[in-house]
This record gives C-alpha cells, structure tokens and sequence, in this order.
C-alpha cells in the first residue's frame, strides 16, 4: 500500500492507496482543494469538518441510494462528481446565505 500526502484547506493529510494510485489520488485531492476554496470564496470561513461534511453528503446523495450497497470502486468519473458535488454545495451555499 501506498502512503501519499495531499494538501486540503490549507492542511496536509496522509492517506493510503494501492500501488499505482497516487497520482489520481492527488488529482481529487486538488479538486477537492479548488471546490473548497471556491465555497469559501463565496460563503465565507466554515469550519472544515463541516465543509468536507457537506461535500461528502452531496456526493452520497449522487449515489444510487436504492442499492444495498454503495458503489465504493474508483472511476474515471470520479472528478467529474467532485465538480457536480461542488456546484450543489454553492447553490447550497446561496440559498443559505440569501435566507
């Protein structure tokens, strides 16, 4: 297994993947990093647990919620679903701020 450090937030994380997938490990990693930063840019500091809470509910919620079992394979897709996530945290974001 393989250890790769990204950076998120401003703070650096370890984390462990197998052999081969660290490069697209750091390739969520920084967009990950952008969609926060874009949130921050548009609703201001918010405490990163509830920031990464908010993006990981939105990506659960693009799952097939009717299966058993949630898909947990990597795709190719993968940023692609960062990128949608990230744009219904910032209409999320708006409808909250606008309240």
């Amino acid at each position: 297994m393989a250890q790769v450090a990204i950076e998120v937030n401003g703070k650096r994380y370890v984390l462990g993947c197998a052999d081969g997938e660290e490069d697209h490990l750091r390739k969520l990693a920084a967009v990950v990093d952008s969609r926060v930063n874009s949130l921050k840019g548009k609703i201001g500091a918010m405490d990163e647990a509830r920031m990464l809470l908010m993006a990981a509910m939105l990506l659960a919620d693009e799952q097939d919620l009717g299966s058993a079992e949630p898909d947990t394979s990597p795709t190719d897709d993968a940023a692609a679903a960062l990128n949608a996530a990230a744009d219904d945290i910032e209409n999320i974001a708006e409808i909250l701020t606008s309240a």
